[in-house]
C-alpha cells in the first residue's frame, strides 16, 4: 500500500479530488482458472469463464457510455520474461497492421509524453525499448482493445522485467520490492504532471514536442526513499 497511498495523496494535491478518479483492478497472474491467457480474452470475454476481464470491461463501458467520460490513461501492469528493464507498449495508428487505422488522424504527443516523463524520473525505465506497434495477433489484448473500443489514446502495457536491468542505475541487478515500489511511485508522479506536460509540448514546434528532457522534468537521478524499507534488498 505504500506506493499507492503516498502517490494518491500527491495526485489529490496536484489534480484536486474532483478532477481525477483512479480505478485499480488487482490481479495475480494472467493465466485464469480455465488455463487460458486472460490477456487474450479482452475482445469478447465470457462472463462465466473470464469474469475478471468481463467486469473490468464493464467498468470501462460504464465510464465511456453512461458517464460519457473517456479514460485519460489506461495501463495494464505486466512482468516480462525475457526483455530487460521497464518499458511501455503503447498504440500508434501509424504503426498498425490495419489499413483503416492508417487513415486516422493521430497526434503523437497524446501517447508518447507519458513514456518520456517516466524516462526522466524512473531509474529502471528504458524509453528506447518502448514499442507502439498495433499488431494483428495482439488485437485481443487489453491495451489494444481499450484503445480501439473506447478511444483511449493513452492505452499502455507497462512491462517490468523478471530478468533485471542491462542499463542505467540498476544495470546488472534484478528488480526487487524497493524498485517495484519505485516504479509504481514514479508512474503516479508522471500521471500527476501528464496533462500539463502534454499541453505544454503541444504548443512547441513539432520537432521539439517529443524531446526527452524539459526544464520542468524531474531528474532521473532523483533519490527514492521508502520510509518502510530505506535499505537495499
Amino acid at each position: 500500500m505504500f506506493v499507492w497511498r503516498q502517490s494518491v495523496e500527491s495526485l489529490e494535491c496536484d489534480f484536486g479530488i474532483d478532477k481525477s478518479i483512479g480505478a485499480m483492478c488487482p490481479c495475480t497472474h494472467r493465466c485464469g482458472l480455465t488455463n487460458e491467457d486472460l490477456n487474450r480474452k479482452w475482445s469478447s470475454p465470457d462472463p462465466k469463464l473470464h469474469p475478471e476481464i468481463f467486469h473490468a470491461r464493464g467498468i470501462l463501458e460504464y465510464m465511456t457510455h453512461v458517464m460519457k467520460k473517456v479514460p485519460y490513461v489506461y495501463c495494464d501492469f505486466h512482468g516480462h520474461s525475457n526483455t530487460k528493464n521497464c518499458f511501455f507498449y503503447g498504440c500508434s495508428a501509424k504503426k498498425s497492421w490495419s489499413r483503416m487505422d492508417l487513415t486516422k488522424y493521430e497526434n503523437e504527443t497524446d501517447f508518447m509524453v507519458l513514456p518520456i516523463v517516466m524516462q526522466n524520473c524512473c531509474p529502471s525505465f528504458s524509453l528506447s525499448q518502448c514499442n507502439y506497434k498495433v499488431e494483428r495477433n495482439r488485437e485481443t489484448t487489453a491495451r489494444i482493445t481499450v484503445w480501439r473500443s473506447y478511444g483511449v489514446k493513452r492505452s499502455y502495457t507497462l512491462e517490468t522485467s523478471y530478468c533485471g536491468c542491462d542499463e542505467g542505475q540498476y544495470k546488472g541487478f534484478h528488480l526487487g520490492i524497493r524498485q517495484l515500489r519505485e516504479i509504481g511511485s514514479t508512474f503516479c508522479m508522471s500521471l500527476s504532471s501528464l496533462e500539463e506536460e502534454t499541453k505544454k509540448r503541444a504548443s512547441l514546434p513539432h520537432s521539439n514536442r517529443l524531446s526527452t528532457i524539459t526544464a520542468s522534468s524531474s531528474s532521473k537521478s532523483m533519490d527514492f526513499v521508502d520510509e518502510e524499507q530505506s535499505d537495499s534488498d
